[in-house]
C-alpha cells in the first residue's frame, strides 16, 4: 500500500492507498477480519462488519473522532453504516486505483486540485 498526494504549498489533495485484490483470501472468506480480498473497499467493508457486528458502543479517540468528523461515541452498528458510506464513496474518488495504472500515468499526471506535477508517496 501507498498513500499518493501532492506537495505542493496549499494543496492538500491525496487519495487512499492504491488497493489491490488477493484471490487467494477466498479459501478463508469466513475470516472477515483478515481483509480476505487484499487492501480495497470490499475487504475494508467486510473487515468493518466483522469488528463492528456485535451489537456495543464504541469509544473513538476524541482527536481522531474530531479529525473524522463523527461522534466521539457511537453504536457499533452506526459505525458499519458509515464505514459502507466511505468506501463506496472511495470506488468513485479514487484516482489511480493500483500503483500499475499510477505507473502507467505517472509521467503525464497532475494533480487534480492544482494542476501541478509535485507527487509524493508514503
Amino acid at each position: 500500500m501507498s498513500y499518493l498526494h501532492c506537495h505542493t504549498k496549499n494543496c492538500n489533495w491525496s487519495q487512499d492507498d492504491f488497493w489491490n485484490w488477493k484471490w487467494k483470501g477466498l479459501l478463508k472468506f469466513w475470516q472477515w477480519k483478515r481483509r480476505p480480498f487484499g487492501y480495497n473497499p470490499f475487504s475494508l467493508v467486510l473487515e468493518d462488519i466483522a469488528e463492528y457486528w456485535f451489537p456495543r458502543f464504541i469509544r473513538w479517540d476524541s482527536h481522531y473522532a474530531k479529525e473524522m468528523n463523527i461522534p466521539v461515541s457511537e453504536f457499533s452498528w452506526f459505525a458499519i453504516v458509515r464505514s459502507i458510506k466511505w468506501n463506496t464513496k472511495r470506488v468513485f474518488t479514487q484516482t489511480w486505483w493500483t500503483y500499475k495504472s499510477w505507473e502507467n500515468a505517472r509521467d503525464k499526471a497532475v494533480c487534480p486540485k492544482c494542476k501541478q506535477k509535485n507527487w509524493d508517496i508514503d
